[in-house]
């Protein structure tokens, strides 16, 4: 059975061409695909595409169950950009987060991946300390004013509260700084 990737951004559409790799035909799930960036990764031919919000629990649901997904590799969130307000932001990444695991819970789902980020680390140390080396046993911290990480560690949270209450099967990977062509041009990581 095929894996739901929710968001078909540049994180989404590498994940989907690892899998086409792995022999799978994966399925996109975003509100707005970037068709032609995902093409550069990915050859379109080799994966489904699905235009769904993933606020809407009944588009999501729906798209599980017309593509006959048993997992999800939740990629989709609201990126620290220009357009990206606090309330935008919470409700896309906690909200869309909610959804995801909710949907899962209901269709009784084999695995949900959730992709955070290690922007949760960020709270932890001094803007003008020198960067450590960072795993898992580092510590998180406040954000200040940086809803991205904020909702990320609270998703992470809400995460591992399905896993206990509900029984789902999830794993929730941070993400380092995504470097790579998108979209015609080179990504580069957020800086602060």
């Amino acid at each position: 059975m095929p894996t739901l990737i929710t968001g078909a951004g540049q994180v989404g559409s590498y994940v989907a061409a690892r899998l086409v790799e792995m022999g799978e035909r994966p399925v996109l799930f975003d509100v707005s695909p970037p068709v032609a960036a995902t093409a550069e990764v990915v050859a379109l031919d080799r994966v489904g595409i699905v235009k769904g919000d993933l606020l809407d629990l009944a588009d999501l649901l729906h798209a599980l169950k017309d593509e006959k997904i048993d997992a999800i590799i939740h990629t989709a969130a609201m990126l620290p950009t220009p357009d990206a307000t606090p309330h935008k932001t919470v409700k896309v990444n906690i909200l869309g987060t909610l959804n995801v695991l909710e949907a899962a819970r209901i269709l009784n789902l084999r695995r949900v991946v959730h992709v955070s980020s290690t922007v949760v680390y960020y709270g932890a140390f001094g803007k003008e300390a020198a960067q450590p080396v960072v795993n898992e046993e580092f510590p998180t911290g406040r954000f200040g004013g940086f809803f991205y990480g904020t909702t990320k560690m609270a998703s992470e949270w809400i995460v591992l509260d399905y896993a206990d209450a509900c029984g789902l099967d999830v794993v929730a990977c941070r993400l380092g700084h995504i470097w790579g062509a998108w979209g015609g041009r080179l990504a580069a990581p957020i800086s602060f």
